[in-house]
């Protein structure tokens, strides 16, 4: 049997998931001055670029420390600030914790090729989030998740070419997703390093719902660039905006033993959590036991 999740809960989920997979740098990096360059010649070469910009560094480790503002759900405005560490093992496998509330794993995101969790602990939200990556292709709110998480460490994965055009701007080759399969998106991408620099999820009015802005890469010891800062903006109907930063203080490449990618990148139990939420139909639903 299941009931319906309350909307306040999810919307309290979504102000504090906001910050644990988004990092950010300060100046936003299409406010930047730019250099500009020729770039790619169509949207096929651009996107065989990213693909193999993003095959290294195959896995890492990194820390970092997370800085959200959001509203709660009396809309009052909050501030929180705390430590977070991140494990990544590509495509499609990544593991956050934050220490919140004294805890070291007071918050744990995760994901691996067929699921994605979200853990809270707080006594506050004490509750059990996880899904299929199967069930989530088509949900607009779901880009808050561990898949931004994987976008905001270079895994920019693009299934269907076709669905995607080119476009330029000054300093940037801009890719743009109409619909389709999943959200309409943007992103931009420096014409010169193909570095991605700000991703854009737009609502069905071609608004932008929510923004992600990538800066301060570095270059890998075994290659690839890594960004150390992104940036999260999120506005609602009414035009209210929320935002998290993290900033990573470093980033290590990590070589994975089996046995800790079966802890890390395995879905955990849910037994003893006062709240349990599974993904169905497109939306959060709270499993009664």
């Amino acid at each position: 049997m299941v009931s319906k999740a309350k909307n306040y809960h999810f919307f309290f989920l979504i102000a504090v998931s906001v910050c644990i997979i988004i990092f950010s740098g300060c100046a936003s990096p299409l406010q930047q001055l730019v250099e500009n360059c020729p770039g790619a010649g169509s949207a096929v070469e651009l996107i065989s670029i990213l693909k193999q910009n993003a095959q290294t560094p195959n896995s890492f480790r990194a820390n970092g420390r997370c800085r959200l503002q959001y509203y709660d759900t009396n809309g009052v405005a909050k501030k929180e600030s705390f430590n977070v560490k991140v494990w990544c093992n590509k495509p499609s496998e990544v593991y956050l914790q934050g220490d919140i509330a004294f805890d070291p794993k007071g918050i744990i995101v995760g994901s691996n090729e067929h699921e994605f969790w979200l853990v809270f602990r707080p006594k506050e939200v004490n509750s059990f989030y996880w899904g299929r990556w199967s069930d989530t292709e088509a949900l607009e709110e779901f880009i808050i998740s561990p898949k931004i998480l994987l976008r905001g460490l270079g895994i920019i994965e693009i299934e269907n070419e076709n669905e995607w055009s080119l476009s330029k701007q000054r300093g940037f080759d801009v890719l743009t997703k109409d619909g389709g399969k999943g959200e309409s998106q943007k992103l931009y991408i420096s014409n010169c390093d193909y570095t991605v620099k700000r991703i854009e999820y737009l609502d069905d009015n071609s608004q932008v719902g929510l923004a992600v802005e990538l800066s301060n890469y570095k270059k890998m010891p075994a290659g690839g660039m890594v960004a150390f800062g992104l940036n999260i903006i999120k506005t609602d109907g009414d035009g209210k905006e929320e935002s998290a930063t993290i900033t990573f203080s470093s980033i290590k490449e990590f070589d994975f033993t089996e046995k800790q990618k079966e802890r890390l990148f395995t879905r955990p139990e849910s037994q003893g959590f006062e709240h349990v939420y599974k993904f169905i139909d497109s939306e959060f639903v709270e499993q009664m036991y």
